[in-house]
């Protein structure tokens, strides 16, 4: 037993998460609390008496921590300690979790919650009655915390990078800023969480070591905390939910190895029903122009983008093979062991859709075509053969179970190491592709668990919107997810803001900003429309506070991004027309469009809007069939059928 304490208390941080170096604010900069002021004249004075304060509480809390492990060391709680270990490990249902993690839970829940046979007490307990009279002030004030604290299941409901996480008990809904870089680090919006709250001073802070799940499981938790609760109440009628989460709160042991379990055992399949295998097949191109102007006219081949040079000479292009499927694809197995990977291009109300099948890439020296699957690259080869085999040559194949590793192409092992780079890099692009295609769709989108409604529908009403917000935080705990792992990611705000702008029916752009007479129609001022919005929608949620404490409404901020949107335009045609690789963004379009506005800080940040507005915006265009860059001048119909 002392060898789980002396992990425990050895290989935490403090409860407040301090071992993390806090940022240094100037005298003289804008107070980070937004006020405008400079932080000298806001709150130096208040944070440097905060600072005091955390040391002075952090001093005590070592103290106690040292305490309590040599009152734990004692031998006479050695028995009860290797009987506590038991039950524990009979709370997993099986074998329970090797690793440290687990170790720390189990010597916090020893120490807080476990009562000991002969004393019928808690190991904290008994310290406070036998050492409680040793204790200063501020450490018997910290212990008092320990004594009244319980396990609990927390929602995530904000996460505050370096700081701590904001939490909301599912059950009692009582909530707390937890300050916990660790959680901070770990955790995601939305996350289900099973851990320790206590109070150190005026705030909070989480003890021991957390476990957390998905929101998707956050139903099946509830349930299963539903049905411990109705069983510890026959035995003690009139119970609280922290009573029985301190006398059994480890019996969730069992969901989350349950729910680990689940993940080790889930099968990845195609549409058609074949194993998810990265498979790959290279050749060696012989003629680029007659490749790619073959693969142009190819029914089954779409086009995603061609890199010409100035001459207008191909260097390099990207296609997708698709096809309509001969049946429904399904959204799931149903047997909740099987995820279904698939790459649809049309909008799921089609009955037999289009299903993106593999991609091409193509330029001087190679062309790959990547697959999901043994069987359709082998069905991807003899189709570029049966069109394109006198201008390539075969050179090798190579199939990759998701998530292993290879080793490579035979051959050059740094060249197949860089190979395997730039394909790791094109395939985040292409997820994130179809990820912006994907939610961009969404809220026009039927869906069966809001009756066959689309999003945008159900948020007119009260209930439905209460019900797309809870399908909103599902998505938003995926891509977070995502997001903090480094893969590509959907920024579920921006879908958010966009459904409760068309729920209040009141645009803050209107398409008419750029067309005035029935030739201006063009699918570029269309282009130029929404990126606009992008833009209004990026300045409001990350700059708003700023840019209203400057004097700018959102009338005005709607007033530049049309502005800016109308300049960006004049640099989009010249990229079209000279073949310019890069948008150029200055101070001057800013400046122009803000007079006075007297901060290159803002002023940088409003470019960096602007420009991920841009880069957003292009990247969906690579897949969207409305080409309003490539065929600009072409009359748009969107203008006649309003925004959405």
């Amino acid at each position: 037993m002392g060898t789980a304490n002396q992990e425990f208390y050895q290989g935490c941080a403090r409860p407040d998460g301090q071992a993390v170096v806090r940022l240094r604010v100037g005298r003289n900069a804008p107070c980070p609390c937004g006020s405008g002021r400079k932080y000298k004249h806001c709150c130096l004075q208040k944070d440097r008496r905060d600072e005091v304060e955390r040391g002075r509480m952090d001093r005590a809390e070592d103290s106690l921590r040292a305490k309590i492990l040599e009152f734990m060391a004692q031998d006479r709680f050695k028995g009860d300690g290797q009987r506590a270990w038991e039950i524990w490990s009979a709370s997993y249902h099986g074998e329970p979790p090797d690793d440290e993690v687990d170790v720390i839970r189990f010597a916090d829940w020893l120490v807080h919650d476990y009562r000991m046979g002969r004393w019928g007490k808690t190991l904290i307990e008994l310290f406070r009655e036998e050492e409680g009279w040793k204790l200063g002030a501020e450490e018997g004030e910290l212990l008092n915390g320990r004594l009244d604290s319980c396990l609990g299941l927390y929602e995530v409901t904000r996460v505050e990078p370096g700081k701590g996480v904001e939490l909301s008990e599912l059950y009692t809904g009582e909530e707390c800023f937890v300050h916990d870089v660790s959680s901070s680090e770990n955790m995601v919006r939305w996350d289900v969480t099973l851990t320790r709250v206590l109070p150190v001073a005026d705030r909070f802070a989480a003890e021991g070591a957390a476990l957390y799940a998905p929101r998707a499981q956050k139903h099946d938790l509830m349930e299963l905390g539903k049905e411990l609760f109705d069983k510890y109440r026959t035995s003690n009628p009139g119970a609280s939910w922290k009573q029985f989460m301190k006398e059994e709160g480890y019996l969730f042991n069992s969901f989350y190895a349950r729910a680990e379990e689940k993940v080790r055992n889930i099968k990845f399949v195609t549409a058609e029903g074949d194993n998810v295998v990265i498979s790959t097949a290279v050749y060696a191109v012989k003629d680029l122009h007659r490749v790619v102007s073959t693969l142009e006219r190819m029914k089954e081949i779409h086009v995603l983008d061609i890199l010409r040079d100035p001459g207008r000479r191909t260097k390099e292009a990207h296609f997708r093979w698709a096809a309509r499927m001969r049946q429904e694809v399904p959204e799931s197995r149903g047997d909740g062991k099987t995820v279904l990977v698939s790459l649809t291009l049309e909008g799921t109300g089609e009955t037999r859709p289009i299903v993106g099948l593999g991609d091409i890439d193509v330029n001087h020296s190679e062309l790959v075509l990547e697959c999901l699957s043994r069987e359709r690259l082998e069905r991807g080869r003899c189709l570029l053969e049966q069109h394109i085999g006198e201008w390539i040559e075969h050179l090798y194949t190579e199939h990759q179970p998701p998530g292993v590793g290879t080793n490579g192409h035979q051959g050059d092992g740094a060249r197949a190491g860089r190979r395997m780079a730039k394909e790791d890099s094109e395939a985040r692009q292409v997820i994130q592709l179809y990820l912006n295609r994907h939610y961009g769709d969404w809220a026009d989108t039927s869906l069966p668990l809001l009756g066959g409604k689309t999003p945008r529908q159900a948020f007119r009403t009260d209930k439905g919107r209460k019900e797309v917000e809870e399908l909103l935080k599902d998505l938003e705990n995926v891509e977070e997810r995502r997001k903090k792992e480094g893969r590509a990611s959907y920024d579920v705000e921006r879908m958010r803001a966009k459904l409760k702008r068309g729920w209040s029916r009141d645009e803050p752009i209107q398409p008419s900003s750029f067309c005035s007479t029935e030739q201006e129609k063009t699918k570029l001022n269309w282009f130029c429309y929404e990126l606009s919005l992008n833009i209004h929608d990026r300045l409001v949620m990350d700059l708003g506070k700023r840019l209203r404490a400057k004097g700018m409404d959102d009338e005005a901020i709607c007033r530049f991004a049309v502005s800016m949107s109308k300049r960006l335009k004049e640099e989009i045609v010249s990229r079209l027309s000279k073949g310019l690789e890069k948008m150029r963004l200055s101070y001057r379009m800013v400046e122009s469009c803000l007079p006075g506005l007297d901060d290159d800080e803002l002023v940088n940040e409003i470019l960096d809007a602007a420009s991920a507005a841009w880069e957003w915006l292009l990247e969906g265009c690579q897949i969207c069939p409305t080409r309003c860059l490539t065929e600009r001048d072409e009359y748009c119909t969107m203008f006649d059928e309003g925004p959405y």
